[in-house]
């Protein structure tokens, strides 16, 4: 989490602070060719970069001397410039600028507070207001004027078709220099329409925000050309190469190519499920080799890339070609988004804690935040009963009828599935297996932002929860009369998606079943219940004996693993000569006074000795015998036998 500078004391400043800075009384400045006097201090120039005084650079560019025109907030140290349509907004320490609630550039040298006096970088205020800022070193001046230095226009009018036509050329040479082949009509006519988010100066990093769209690069690989005039968003973009190209008029433009996702096969020899992109970008712009970036513009056209695998052999890729707006790393984007929501409150903001936070604070701050299995999972470590105002991943949100509370991570905190996250078209929020996204939360003890991969394979710890609860209070599995029937004596609602009886007989029901405490038990017939060889489950018998078989229920939670054994009620003796005693459970002998037909006889497999032969007398269990089988078949023994039939 970024935190705001802390101010220093001016005996600081005195040691260290003025080892890297120099005054210079012979600093000037000139405005539309007019001299500013410098009321409030005096300008300076810190690693190179011109400091001028607040209320003097503001005034000489022409913001009303009042307090509704500059705001000093001495709580944040931060100053805001109204002129206009205009809004400017920095703070003392910060290296961030923002024009009218959205990030505008990162400083070089941030605005400073020196002895009381708070000093701003001169170049980057003046051209937030739309100024061009130039420098004579001869005498030591900052120029300053509306129209750019040789002529031209003004970077207010940066739409002007003149202008967007000059950078839109530049881009139209490049791609045919270095890619081949001219922009389709609805990539132009795109580019034209948003000429100011793609081309100006001055535009926020994240100009194409409320322009771009999700596209899969699956879908996009099916029909690249559908896309030809849509704004496309990819993140975590890894760029193999970066150059800066000079074309003929001497104009750049920045040339990369990246890929997203990716595994390498060892049996293959060769990258599989990447997708390349050929990017475009008018101008310069702080990404290198090897960076992570994300990649906002126009697919305008698909061309092949050359690839060697790690035994030298080569093989061809796909590779789209791509316009864009807004390139810039994965890291430059956190920052960006983290400040501009500082100053923008409702958007994503991450909470300056003071020197005593409250308990509430600390939670949120300490606040898990994960995207896993198709779902966000959100967990109070604190239990501090947190309540959820306002969820967003990207521009996806979720709708809330209600502050949602924490449980407490003991409880397996909060998921939510990610298909219920929608943009404001109406589409459902569709993750990809390892790419970022940035996350927002709303509590009601401030906003915090995470940026999270998902992770497909990993369980909630919520689900995790409700699983192992599923687990304990499956009251049974069994099978009776034809049927597998599982009973859930439970509070939770689950949709079980599965059937599977040792692993090889499947029932997958046409829609998931509903299990509630209204409805806590189902039944399967076992006819649909089949391998793959279409063959229906039939439970086992061994002898008289019924063998046990692992039941896997399939439920959105994940997997419960039971046993069940067939409990279906036998209408015929458990022995030919034994039958079933009404009230009891016990065998009676049919017929005569022996009960050598109904003892236990551990070394057979039909456990009842069938005849009374003297050679298995070895094997008879003995209840009155500690060492529990007879050693020798003595003819008083008898009554001592284990007999089903009788209790004693």
């Amino acid at each position: 989490m970024k935190k705001l500078t802390t101010i220093l004391a001016s005996a600081f400043f005195a040691t260290a602070f003025f080892a890297n800075v120099s005054f210079a009384s012979d600093l000037n400045m000139r405005v539309e060719g007019q001299p500013v006097q410098f009321q409030y201090g005096s300008p300076f120039i810190d690693n190179g970069s011109s400091l001028v005084p607040l209320r003097d650079l503001l005034v000489s560019l022409g913001v009303s001397n009042d307090d509704k025109s500059i705001v000093w907030n001495g709580d944040e140290q931060s100053v805001t410039a109204i002129k206009g349509d205009k809004t400017v907004k920095l703070s003392v320490g910060a290296k961030a600028i923002f024009l009218n609630g959205e990030m505008y550039r990162e400083l070089d040298v941030p605005a400073q507070n020196v002895d009381g006096r708070v000093y701003l970088p001169a170049r980057a205020v003046a051209e937030a207001f739309g100024y061009f800022v130039d420098f004579d070193g001869n005498t030591r001046t900052i120029l300053v004027q509306e129209v750019p230095f040789g002529g031209g226009v003004k970077a207010d009018d940066f739409v002007d078709p003149v202008v967007a036509g000059k950078s839109l050329a530049n881009i139209e040479t490049a791609l045919n220099a270095f890619a081949g082949f001219s922009l389709p009509a609805a990539s132009k006519d795109a580019l034209e329409r948003n000429a100011a988010a793609f081309f100006a100066p001055d535009r926020s990093p994240l100009s194409l925000d409320e322009l771009d769209t999700y596209v899969s690069e699956s879908d996009l690989a099916k029909n690249p050309a559908k896309y030809a005039g849509d704004i496309l968003a990819y993140s975590s973009v890894t760029l193999d190469t970066v150059r800066e190209m000079e074309i003929d008029n001497g104009e750049v433009v920045t040339g990369a190519v990246g890929h997203t996702g990716g595994t390498y096969s060892q049996l293959l020899e060769k990258w599989q499920d990447s997708t390349y992109f050929q990017i475009f970008y008018a101008g310069s712009t702080d990404v290198s080799k090897g960076d992570k970036a994300t990649v906002k513009g126009i697919v305008v056209g698909e061309t092949t890339i050359e690839l060697t695998n790690a035994q030298g052999a080569r093989f061809v890729q796909p590779m789209y070609v791509m316009v864009a707006g807004n390139l810039l790393t994965t890291g430059a984007e956190y920052d960006y988004r983290m400040e501009r929501s500082r100053q923008n409150p409702g958007e994503i903001v991450i909470p300056e804690l003071d020197n005593q936070p409250t308990h509430a604070q600390k939670a949120l701050n300490q606040l898990s935040v994960n995207l896993k299995g198709g779902k966000l999972e959100i967990i109070d470590e604190l239990s501090s009963d947190l309540e959820i105002l306002e969820l967003k991943i990207m521009d996806y949100a979720y709708k809330l009828s209600k502050p949602i509370r924490i449980p407490s991570k003991y409880d397996g905190g909060l998921a939510i599935e990610l298909s219920a996250f929608v943009d404001g078209k109406g589409n459902a929020f569709v993750p990809q297996s390892g790419e970022g996204y940035f996350i927002k939360v709303a509590t009601n003890a401030g906003e915090i932002a995470r940026f999270e991969s998902h992770d497909p394979n990993s369980q909630s710890k919520a689900d995790e929860r409700v699983l192992q609860a599923l687990n304990d209070l499956l009251g049974g599995a069994k099978f009776d009369s034809g049927k597998l029937v599982l009973e859930f004596p439970t509070t939770q609602t689950f949709k079980i998606q599965k059937v599977t009886i040792d692993s090889s007989y499947t029932y997958t029901p046409a829609k998931p079943i509903d299990v509630s405490p209204a409805s806590p038990k189902v039944e399967i017939p076992l006819s649909e219940v089949r391998n793959a060889f279409g063959q229906a489950f039939v439970p086992k018998k061994e002898g008289q004996w019924s063998l046990t078989h692992g039941v896997t229920i399939s439920t959105n939670y994940g997997d419960v693993k039971k046993s069940a054994s067939d409990e279906t009620k036998s209408t015929t003796p458990a022995c030919p000569n034994c039958q079933q005693q009404v009230g009891g459970g016990s065998l009676s002998p049919t017929s005569g006074t022996s009960d050598s037909n109904t003892r236990l006889n551990t070394a057979d497999p039909n456990p009842f000795v069938t005849k009374d032969q003297v050679d298995d007398s070895g094997s008879r269990l003995n209840a009155t015998d500690p060492s529990n089988f007879l050693r020798e078949d003595q003819p008083d023994d008898a009554a001592s036998r284990l007999n089903v039939a009788f209790p004693d």
